[in-house]
């Protein structure tokens, strides 16, 4: 089935996010998705000066995150998906850039305690094996898709060059992607029927 309506462009342009308008798909199936996010989960976070852990304000990211799934789920879903979306968030991870000595264990931990609104259990975030040595944008998802529960995590690591203005260059926004590219790919996989055994 073809969606002829598209108002992915209308949230982005309107700041529509947070009040449950659905963005729908074009592609050759229907993706709709449901915003239902806090206010409060669209503001930028960060501990202190000296934490490595920074989550990005829903205006840092371009295209916004809703978009970017948006976009990835349209070229990867294989049938109708229905995403009402209660938590999305960009998190940029950047000990090598601090230089500050985080625990690999501890990353989890460190999330986690930001996370004071969230009514998602996160400890999914310590098995994504992330690397306190480098650089990395985290994309966590909680959501419903055609009516089931998921919560969803992955990450994609960075490298800046010297000097580099972060939130324009080019090595952390393909960062930013992947790891929602990610997300996307865990939704589809998540929703596809399960194979008849032969």
């Amino acid at each position: 089935m073809k969606s002829t309506s598209r108002i992915a462009s209308l949230v982005g342009v309107l700041g529509l996010v947070g009040i449950g308008l659905p963005i729908v798909g074009q592609d050759s199936v229907e993706v709709t998705i449901v915003d239902e996010r806090s206010a409060d989960s669209l503001k930028s976070r960060r501990g202190s000066a000296f934490s490595a852990i920074a989550f990005l304000p829903e205006k840092a990211v371009d295209p916004p995150p809703l978009v970017q799934l948006q976009d990835a789920l349209d070229k990867r879903a294989t049938q109708p998906l229905a995403l009402v979306v209660s938590e999305m968030r960009v998190i940029d991870f950047f000990p090598a850039r601090l230089n500050a000595g985080l625990p690999g264990g501890a990353i989890g931990g460190a999330i986690r305690d930001q996370l004071v609104d969230s009514k998602t259990d996160w400890s999914l975030i310590d098995a994504l094996g992330i690397s306190a040595e480098e650089d990395a944008v985290i994309c966590l998802l909680a959501a419903s898709v055609n009516g089931k529960e998921i919560s969803f995590a992955a990450h994609a690591p960075y490298v800046l060059g010297r000097g580099a203005m972060v939130r324009s260059n080019a090595n952390f926004k393909a960062a930013v992607t992947s790891s929602i590219d990610q997300v996307a790919q865990k939704i589809v996989d998540f929703a596809a029927p399960a194979q008849a055994t032969q």
